[in-house]
């Protein structure tokens, strides 16, 4: 049940984000509200499970948007890692 909420929360947040938030720009820059939600995951999860997440959140908003497969994959991944990584000594 767990990973069903997280799929859809992060298939929510990349369909905001395109649809949306592309067409109301803050100060002219578009919110990344999918990373800000793999940073919210990765402080709540371990360092590798936040990766997963991480990785699979890229890769659904690389295929969705039509960028370059993976660069948002490995971004998130990376990101993910060491937000889960570090957790402990943020808070």
């Amino acid at each position: 049940m767990q990973k069903a909420v997280i799929a859809f929360t992060v298939f929510l947040s990349i369909l905001l984000e395109s649809a949306v938030f592309r067409f109301l720009p803050i100060s002219g820059v578009v919110p990344n509200i999918t990373m800000i939600l793999v940073i919210c995951f990765a402080l709540h999860k371990e360092a590798d499970e936040a990766a997963v997440i991480g990785l699979l959140a890229g890769l659904i908003k690389d295929i969705t948007v039509g960028r370059i497969i993976g660069i948002s994959a490995i971004t998130f991944m990376i990101l993910a890692f060491l937000t889960g990584h570090y957790n402990h000594k943020i808070f």
